[in-house]
């Protein structure tokens, strides 16, 4: 039905985060489930902007669980119904909006009764999704009707992030919406306490030209704030949240979003390292190669993540890094593979090798060979 609409559907086997991502890319204004055999997190439940129900196919509080309708066949109860609820995290325990009645014949089959629920969720929804809209949908706690039971509906109104350029060449525009890939810039958050490299990031917001880049909902909290920067040419210059440098501070978001407007600045006199090894490594005889991983750490503020390069003699042992912002790094190589806590100061204190340090200027060119040891 909904590819005869042209509408799209995706089923995915586990709820991964980027799930969360494209539901909050659709700007839905709720998500509803049923039958649904995976437990949501809750900032999936609340990325909707009016969060996420659920049609549970009993008359609540009877006949919670995975088989509600071949229950209510087995206890003989003439009717069932289908029950809009909000989820939350304990299964089928959240405040219950509406109930749709249907009878139970004597002699159906659970196959008939659940085309009769399904049925029945056509004028539930009907009667009860403008009033969620509206902010009048009534709610009842454990099957007791708590007529004055209202949750606060309200339009959520987030400040953008304003992305600004700033320019210092005379290179050309950059391109516009209407010819750009959407998220060549995207802002990313990540909740403090967690470690970048754990991979628990989330979009935030994005763009490709210059004004303010809508963000999606996410849960209030405190998070470190991560740019990917995908235009050529163009690096970091600062992130601020009222003034706030969001490279040392985490950014505060509250049930509105932020709690002060962020504004992104790039820069176009991006510089440019080639990172080499020492031409003394011998390429290797037949069997395993050797390799080097190299982080290249910035010594200033800054919200670009950092990712390592791998490198082998075998593939010519260089590799040159752009869009770099202007100013100190400190450059360290490892055998083999490694992950390095490059925002933990403590961390880079304690590596045996303190790196090498290299100095970037505005719109430069540079070249560093890598210090090694033997493999």
């Amino acid at each position: 039905m909904a590819a005869a609409r042209q509408l799209p559907v995706r089923q995915p086997e586990k709820l991964a985060p980027d799930e969360r991502v494209w539901l909050a890319a659709q700007q839905a204004d709720v998500a509803l489930v049923m039958a649904y055999g995976q437990i949501l997190k809750d900032d999936f439940i609340a990325t909707p902007r009016l969060g996420t129900l659920n049609l549970h196919a009993s008359i609540l509080p009877k006949h919670r669980g995975a088989s509600p309708v071949q229950t209510a066949i087995a206890c003989g109860d003439p009717e069932t119904g289908v029950t809009l609820m909000r989820v939350v995290r304990k299964l089928d325990a959240g405040p219950v909006a509406d109930v749709e009645r249907v009878p139970i014949a004597p002699l159906e089959t659970a196959a008939e009764v659940e085309r009769k629920l399904a049925a029945a969720c056509v004028p539930l929804l009907a009667r009860t999704l403008p009033r969620l809209r509206a902010g009048t949908l009534e709610f009842s706690v454990a099957g007791h009707a708590l007529p004055h039971l209202r949750l606060p509906l309200s339009v959520i109104h987030h400040y953008p992030v304003e992305l600004s350029i700033m320019r210092t060449t005379s290179s050309p525009a950059q391109p516009g919406p209407a010819q750009s890939s959407v998220g060549l810039i995207t802002v990313m958050l990540s909740r403090t306490g967690e470690w970048v490299m754990d991979g628990v990031m989330s979009a935030y917001a994005n763009g490709s030209s210059p004004g303010p880049m809508e963000p999606v909902y996410t849960m209030p909290g405190s998070y470190w704030v991560h740019t990917s920067i995908g235009l050529k040419g163009l690096c970091e210059s600062s992130f601020t949240a009222g003034g706030v440098n969001l490279a040392r501070e985490p950014a505060i978001l509250g049930l509105t979003g932020s709690a002060a407007p962020m504004e992104l600045t790039l820069r176009d006199d991006c510089a440019k390292l080639t990172l080499s090894l020492p031409q003394s490594l011998a390429t290797p005889a037949a069997g395993e190669e050797p390799f080097y991983t190299v982080y290249v750490i910035p010594e200033f503020d800054s919200t670009g993540d950092v990712q390592p390069s791998t490198l082998r003699t075998s593939t010519g042992g260089s590799v040159t890094l752009e869009n770099l912002t202007p100013g100190s790094y400190r450059v360290y190589t490892f055998n083999g593979p490694a992950r390095l806590e490059y925002r933990n100061p403590a961390a880079l204190a304690a590596l045996p090798n303190p790196g090498q340090q290299v100095t970037l200027s505005p719109g430069s060119t540079s070249n560093l060979v890598l210090e090694v040891s033997g493999p």
